[in-house]
């Protein structure tokens, strides 16, 4: 079951004031820091998503692409899954808290990382991340399906 949450992770926060929808609701769940926690991440994110969306099937491999990047960090332990979802678009946000920062690694390692967000830039319409002094990090990604009412 989805619950309807206002968490927010480690005070971490990305603002949604270029969003021009009313009705926007924050959906949060945590997840253990494992290999395991990609497939819950992406069927979470489904869920949140819906199929009244249209673009269900890339907000699964974003979120699944995003939680694989997290994974490849030194975590607390555990993911946050934040998802903001308006009748026009939505926002994935991956974090965790560590260092504050998203290494890329060397090697395999850093071309894996690379390739994951190759995928995630291809699929999204907007896509970044940030860190806090305090440790926490976060990848987010943005899909609109449709242009919000009263636009030109």
């Amino acid at each position: 079951m989805i619950s309807r949450s206002s968490a927010v992770i480690s005070g971490a926060a990305m603002p949604l004031a270029s969003w021009d929808d009313v009705d926007v609701l924050e959906y949060h769940a945590v997840f253990p820091a494992t290999p395991e926690a990609v497939g819950a991440v992406r069927a979470y994110a489904r869920a949140v998503a819906g199929g009244s969306c249209g673009r269900a099937d890339e907000i699964e491999l974003i979120a699944s692409e995003l939680a694989s990047c997290a994974l490849g960090r030194p975590a607390d332990g555990a993911l946050g899954l934040t998802v903001w979802r308006g009748p026009t678009r939505l926002r994935l946000e991956i974090g965790t808290c560590g260092t504050g920062w998203w290494p890329v690694g060397d090697g395999t390692d850093g071309s894996e990382h690379a390739c994951r967000l190759t995928i995630v830039s291809e699929l999204a319409d907007r896509f970044g991340h940030y860190g806090t002094d305090g440790g926490a990090a976060a990848l987010w990604a943005e899909m609109i399906w449709a242009e919000p009412s009263g636009s030109e």
